[in-house]
């Protein structure tokens, strides 16, 4: 015989139940993917990257922006210099 306190129970220790994320108005990571990639082959798009790669080589030949770009590198990759780590 079964047991009428259990039966047809809900187990709601995981949570609550929720609709597939898609369903929800979300974006999944494969879909927000798929996004950025759609925009990436729209004409629009294309655009916008030719123009970010136009402005980034103009940087790029600045020597300002080369020296700061030389200085950041310098101290990420330099390792242990003058002034980091700690004293013992």
């Amino acid at each position: 015989m079964r047991n009428r306190e259990t039966a047809g129970a809900v187990d709601r220790s995981a949570g609550p139940i929720r609709a597939p994320a898609e369903e929800r108005g979300e974006l999944t990571m494969a879909s927000l993917f798929n996004k950025v990639a759609q925009l990436a082959n729209s004409p629009k798009g294309k655009q916008a990257i030719a123009q970010a790669t136009a402005k980034a080589q103009e940087l790029a030949k600045d020597p300002k922006t080369r020296a700061k770009i030389d200085d950041v590198r310098r101290r990420f990759q330099g390792g242990r210099g003058p002034g980091s780590g700690t004293a013992r």
